[in-house]
């Protein structure tokens, strides 16, 4: 992430409302289905750790530089494919350029804790 830094409102595939920080400028683009918080939102838990949020891969136009632009639902114009560009700067030279939306990643479990018994695996 290049930009500053602001907590938004994520919602989930089953529904419920979790904080999510990221980076400002790619939020408030057109198309991700993100909006400033308001002060109801701010007693929302973060979005677990072990939880990786949706995106879509946005493609530079002349560069072979790609984007990970994370979409607020499932009914994200980026997400249901309404939108197929998105208004990016160019951290290069500070432009505005149109990238091209690829892939889409859905939301997913990175990682599930197992609690064993450690006595279990001792060896005599």
């Amino acid at each position: 992430m290049a930009g500053s830094l602001a907590d938004f409102k994520y919602t989930d595939n089953k529904g419920n409302s979790w904080l999510l920080r990221l980076d400002k400028s790619n939020c408030l683009t057109t198309g991700t289905g993100f909006t400033a918080i308001t002060s109801s939102d701010l007693g929302l838990p973060y979005l677990p750790r072990n939880i990786e949020p949706r995106y879509v891969i946005a493609h530079h136009p002349t560069r072979p530089i790609k984007r990970d632009i994370i979409c607020q639902s499932v009914t994200a114009p980026l997400w249901t494919g309404s939108q197929s560009t998105i208004q990016l700067r160019d951290y290069q030279d500070g432009s505005m350029q149109t990238f091209t939306i690829g892939e889409r990643k859905a939301e997913r479990a990175k990682y599930t804790a197992k609690l064993i018994d450690t006595y279990q695996n001792d060896s005599p």
